[in-house]
């Protein structure tokens, strides 16, 4: 993945991803690799330019798609998710 690639030699540096893919796979791959935020390339460009500052500025940016997706794979495995089932 080419964001460790470029942040083993710019460590400083902080990646946003652009992908076409929302795969769970590849948005937590590229998450765990470094890369600082996700969006997808159909995302509009004031939006990637948001993204762009917000990035700059040490913030965190997910497209919504995305945003869901990991939000989806950290409650897998939530005990509090768990006992929310056990309760309905």
């Amino acid at each position: 993945m080419y964001c460790l690639i470029i942040l083993r030699n710019h460590p400083d540096s902080k990646v946003l991803m652009l992908s076409s893919s929302d795969a769970d796979n590849l948005v937590v791959k590229a998450l765990k690799a470094g890369a600082c935020r996700y969006l997808l390339k159909n995302t509009k460009t004031d939006r990637i330019a948001e993204g762009i500052h917000v990035v700059h500025n040490g913030g965190t940016l997910l497209g919504p798609t995305v945003a869901l997706k990991v939000v989806s794979k950290i409650d897998e495995g939530s005990p509090r998710k768990s006992s929310m089932r056990a309760q309905i």
